[in-house]
């Protein structure tokens, strides 16, 4: 007489196909012809979940395979959202009087579905449910007889959910009681998908009065990859999902879900829903939804998380299978805006040689990218990031690594100025762009890169100009040790840009040509309509077109670089300030991006041992990073190139020059002597000034 859940499927399958996704809930009322229960529920009555509407009088004859229509909450007829079958009628309905039920929860609670003696059962199956997240009560009250028990079970078409008993004296007043009234499932549905409840008799007789299904509208879903628990809610740590895929499923169908929170873990791009091995699954961003990654688990805030600059070990994976197969892209934004955010992820092994943005593709978008890592993907053009259409995207606090591309490793863009890509904070090291003139950062757009950089690559950065010209904005970055994949006269090593562009506050340094040597500066800055300042350049000898001032060409004296065309090296290579580097206390203030510097220290800290030689008296250092620490004591050290004011790492003849204009000018700077030739000054500019700089001049100084 009882069917079995699969063949219940099948005719899920049939009559879901004339039925369009149902996304609200519903109410039923299994209804006697008469007798006290007969009849439904007001609109008003919400019964154990809340839920205000029209009560659907399923009424007998209850044969097993039939089924009735039910309608939606608001009654309406063009509304039809599911089919409603019995399997194992068992003896029919039976009305009955308790004595603590009256008005409405009479109605719902003194009409049963009577299923008969012990393991006797029957299953409720509803159709066509959109994804989301339901919670489903099922009314199972008896007679007030505490012999009288009904377990109830919950299956979807994706899993199921633990068995509930439920029976007992209705407590006075019908409150309504779960394990007494009701059973209470939540199931989170990724799929169009059908809910089937099984009820059983597990003492005396069972029975069934009415079942509600509630969409839940969360703002909130968990995900764990740790959890031993399958098919729970999402709704809290200790309910979450174990997968990635199902969470943006649900929140897709769910406009209330703001947040996926998604604890430390690996999270597989072709896994649930998407069919294994799917080369076309990825990680799809939404519109409005952020999702963070980076937690243990059991935070409360986001504040709460771990502290991390890059990713936070969440790793969302490309990979599939044992045959090396990989995604198209491991993550896409297609059509979104800047609502769409991925932040605390590590995003890897995604693309082919024959697709594009292996790691993200951005499609016509605008989102949010922070506190990532897109390592190891591969593409023909854009091997961590390809960037199409218009849009404006931010890449904020991130690390480009080890990706390969023909074109554009870490990032390319052949959009034109109706993009514009933002780099703030980021890294991109040991990244291999195969031709020559393609770029690490390779793009054909709007670009804007603050406190960024960009080391030990295979080829640095290439931004070209179309029409209408995109613009370059550089503010303190770094782009060093690179190498070239091109030769020639002119192998652009550094940077080569189209016709609108500034760069302020900069090192570029230490790149270098296919086969080694450095270019002459025409190959470490090209293009024309540049205006650069504030910088350390390479090779700089002051003829390049365009306004230009303040920058010269000296060792910035990294603490500990990777050698140029180094990749394997790449990662430990140290490019912060070392204690004698002429980048200190020598850029432009009014020109600092806001925030901090790459490594998360304050911008702007003035180095007590370095004489303020920046525009303006200007103390910020060039540069991606700032000097978390002064530099030792080295007074000998006061000249640079030309003669200036201003510490540069060496002793020669520009210290002289400096400190003979100090001391005709009376400077205080030029009081170092007293009687004797001895340390400190004495306020009379003497020859004992010039013996104490001369020992200070040739006093070994780090």
């Amino acid at each position: 007489m009882n069917r079995t859940l699969a063949s219940l499927m099948c005719l899920a399958t049939a009559c879901s196909a004339a039925l369009a996704q149902f996304s609200g809930g519903v109410n039923i009322d299994l209804n006697a012809v008469s007798g006290a229960g007969s009849g439904q529920p007001t609109i008003l009555f919400g019964g154990a979940a809340a839920q205000g509407g029209y009560w659907n009088p399923i009424n007998p004859p209850f044969t097993s395979g039939s089924s009735q229509t039910v309608r939606n909450l608001a009654n309406s007829a063009n509304a039809v959202v599911c089919a409603f079958t019995l399997a194992g009628a068992g003896t029919g309905t039976f009305a009955f009087n308790n004595t603590n039920t009256t008005g409405d929860a009479e109605l719902l609670m003194d009409d049963v579905h009577d299923l008969g003696g012990l393991s006797a059962s029957a299953q409720y199956t509803l159709f066509s449910f959109a994804p989301g997240i339901y919670e489903v009560y099922t009314y199972a009250a008896a007679p007030d007889n505490g012999t009288y028990l009904t377990r109830i079970g919950l299956q979807w078409n994706q899993g199921a959910q633990p068995d509930q008993v439920v029976g007992g004296v209705i407590p006075a007043g019908a409150v309504f009681t779960q394990g007494v009234t009701h059973a209470k499932h939540t199931v989170a549905l990724a799929l169009t998908s059908s809910i089937t409840i099984t009820a059983t008799t597990e003492s005396g007789f069972g029975s069934v009065n009415g079942i509600q299904v509630k969409r839940l509208n969360p703002t909130r879903l968990y995900v764990s990859a740790s959890s031993t628990v399958a098919n729970q809610d999402g709704l809290s740590w200790a309910t979450a999902l174990q997968s990635l895929q199902q969470a943006l499923a649900i929140a897709e169908a769910t406009p209330s879900v703001t947040e996926i929170w998604v604890q430390r873990g690996t999270y597989n791009a072709d896994a649930y829903p998407a069919a294994a091995g799917s080369a076309t699954a990825t990680f799809r961003l939404r519109s409005g939804l952020a999702l963070y990654g980076g937690f243990n688990g059991g935070e409360a805030t986001l504040a709460a998380r771990p502290l991390f600059l890059f990713n936070g070990g969440t790793i969302l994976n490309g990979a599939f299978g044992a045959g090396g197969g990989r995604v198209n892209s491991v993550v896409t934004a297609d059509g979104v805006n800047n609502t769409a955010i991925l932040d605390g992820f590590d995003v890897r092994n995604g693309g082919s040689a024959a697709t594009n943005g292996g790691g993200i593709a951005v499609i016509n978008a605008s989102p949010i990218v922070r506190h990532c890592t897109l390592r190891d993907n591969l593409a023909d053009s854009g091997g961590g990031a390809s960037v199409i259409g218009t849009g404006s995207v931010l890449f904020h606090d991130c690390l480009f690594m080890q990706n390969t591309a023909g074109f554009g490793a870490a990032i390319r863009s052949t959009a034109g100025a109706g993009m514009t890509i933002t780099m703030r904070r980021c890294a991109v090291i040991a990244n291999s762009t195969s031709v020559g003139t393609a770029g690490t950062i390779g793009v054909w757009c709007n670009v804007v890169m603050e406190n960024c950089l960009v080391a030990n690559n295979d080829h640095p950065v290439w931004i070209m100009d179309l029409s209408p010209s995109p613009s370059v904005t550089m503010l303190n970055c770094t782009i060093a040790n690179n190498r070239s994949q091109s030769g020639g006269a002119n192998p652009h090593v550094g940077i080569a840009l189209g016709a609108s562009n500034t760069i302020r506050n900069s090192v570029i340094w230490g790149n270098v040509a296919l086969g080694g040597g450095t270019p002459s500066m025409s190959g470490v800055l090209h293009g024309s309509g540049l205006t650069i300042s504030d910088s350390i350049v390479q090779q700089w000898d002051g003829t390049l077109a365009g306004p230009a001032f303040a920058n010269f060409s000296a060792d910035p004296r990294f603490v500990a670089p990777a050698a140029a065309g180094n990749t394997a090296g790449a990662l430990s290579g140290d490019y912060q300030l070392g204690s004698r580097s002429p980048a200190r206390d020598s850029g432009w203030n009014a020109v600092v991006p806001a925030g901090p510097d790459l490594a998360g220290m304050s911008r702007i800290v003035d180095d007590p041992y370095f004489p303020n030689t920046g525009y303006a008296g200007g103390t910020v250092d060039r540069g991606c990073y700032e000097a978390s620490f002064s530099s030792a004591i080295c007074p000998g050290d006061i000249g640079r190139t030309g003669g200036v004011p201003g510490a540069d790492g060496e002793r020669n003849n520009n210290d002289f020059i400096v400190f003979i204009d100090y001391f005709f000018a009376a400077n205080p700077l030029a009081d170092v002597g007293r009687t004797g030739g001895v340390a400190p000054g004495d306020g009379v500019f003497d020859n004992n000034d010039f013996i104490v700089f001369i020992d200070q001049f040739f006093t070994f100084c780090p």
